[in-house]
């Protein structure tokens, strides 16, 4: 790992009723020298310059709003000029101080069409000198308990400032801050999906899974197949919509689910039944858990096709399934009781075994942007972590097309 090398993690930020409303890029150097640099403002400078401009924004956010970290150093050299008004949220670092210089920066950002947005405000954070240069304020909800959070809410209130609570850890967090005015929320209860507890599986639900468990048998039995899609008609209409679409050229057009299914072969209809499966009953939930799950599906599927440590397919299955209990509401344990899930799929979702679940560990690591604990992990592995970082790149890109 070189000594200069920059890596970019993103999280999610969203609104209330969970849309995808931009992405916080984060960037370090490598494990061996992120605490390191001789300078922090000059680490802050060089991150912003070697690794979103060397990335490029679109792969990064596809097109989303972007709130990037910038220090003083960062903020007084204009740096933020290398990057689109409409597209650059400047977030001013909490431990700046907010100086004549400072104050003047940021509204010289603003003046040129800039958002800026205060990081991890607390109570007692003075506003004061900064707001009216403020499109968002972040409230540290770690840090502040409820009279703080409420006293945040309370000084912005009536500014035309928007309230973003950060550090949102669960379903509470992300009600409480609704309630007191917080417009967007980011936090792990976005992007580590937490267990949600709820009803049983639905008619529906279990009509999907039902599908997906045929799918996934080791023998597939294409007559039983046949009438598991039957029963659920909108399988039938959009795996016949899908087959019949330009790309796959066939000279005439697929008429019956039998056809569909032999045409298709197992090995591919194994992948898009348990794509689909998973994109149609995550219709009504946060698109940054979907995202997640398209993530890991891809990404898992690149490393094990690139080391040999699982077969492709299980790998695209574990990524997409560890998203699977959010989706539906219920235990992993229950959505794999109504499955036949590969037998290192699920030893990888239920404890965590090799070969798949130390990749799932790393991938928590990537999408947390610790680069310390993804070398860790990537040694556990087996794998190394420049290879995991080039396929979680390009995970993202295959994600944002497939969610368009």
């Amino acid at each position: 790992m070189s000594a200069t090398e920059i890596f970019i993690a993103r999280q999610p930020i969203v609104g209330l009723d969970g849309s995808l409303f931009a992405y916080e890029l984060l960037f370090r150097s490598g494990p061996e020298n992120v605490f390191r640099h001789p300078d922090p403002e000059r680490a802050s400078v060089e991150g912003l310059e070697t690794g979103v401009l060397g990335f490029g924004l679109d792969p990064l956010t596809g097109g989303r709003p972007a709130f990037i970290n910038f220090s003083r150093s960062a903020l007084l050299e204009r740096l933020y000029e290398a990057l689109p008004p409409g597209r650059l949220v400047v977030e001013v670092l909490e431990h700046v101080a907010l100086d004549a210089e400072v104050l003047a920066a940021c509204r010289a950002a603003q003046a040129a069409g800039y958002r800026l947005a205060l990081d991890d405000v607390t109570p007692e954070r003075d506003l004061g000198p900064i707001l009216p240069f403020l499109a968002f304020v972040k409230a540290d909800f770690l840090a502040s308990d409820a009279a703080g959070r409420r006293a945040i809410a309370g000084r912005v209130a009536g500014t035309g400032v928007a309230l973003l609570a950060e550090k949102v850890e669960t379903a509470a967090d992300a009600a409480e801050a609704a309630a007191l005015g917080y417009r967007y929320l980011q936090g792990y209860h976005f992007a580590r999906p937490e267990l949600l507890r709820g009803a049983d599986f639905s008619p529906s639900t279990l009509g999907y899974l039902r599908f997906l468990g045929e799918v996934l048998r080791p023998a597939m039995d294409f007559e039983r197949l046949e009438a598991v899609i039957k029963a659920e008609p909108s399988i039938s209409v959009k795996l016949l919509r899908y087959l019949n679409s330009a790309g796959f050229g066939w000279r005439y057009d697929v008429t019956s689910i039998r056809q569909a299914i032999r045409l298709l072969g197992e090995r591919p209809i194994r992948k898009w039944a348990s794509l689909f499966t998973v994109l149609t009953l995550a219709e009504d939930r946060p698109q940054p858990l979907v995202m997640l799950g398209l993530v890991r599906a891809g990404w898992l599927e690149r490393v094990a096709a690139r080391t040999g440590l699982a077969s492709e397919l299980d790998g695209f299955l574990a990524g997409l399934l560890s998203v699977v209990d959010a989706i539906v509401g219920r235990p992993i344990a229950d959505v794999l009781a109504a499955l036949e899930v590969p037998a290192p799929v699920a030893a990888a979702l239920r404890t965590g075994a090799p070969p798949l679940g130390p990749l799932l560990a790393a991938s928590h690591a990537l999408e947390a942007g610790d680069w310390e604990a993804l070398a860790e992990r990537a040694a556990h592995a087996g794998v190394p972590d420049t290879l995991m970082r080039t396929a979680y790149a390009e995970a993202v890109a295959w994600a944002e097309e497939t969610l368009r």
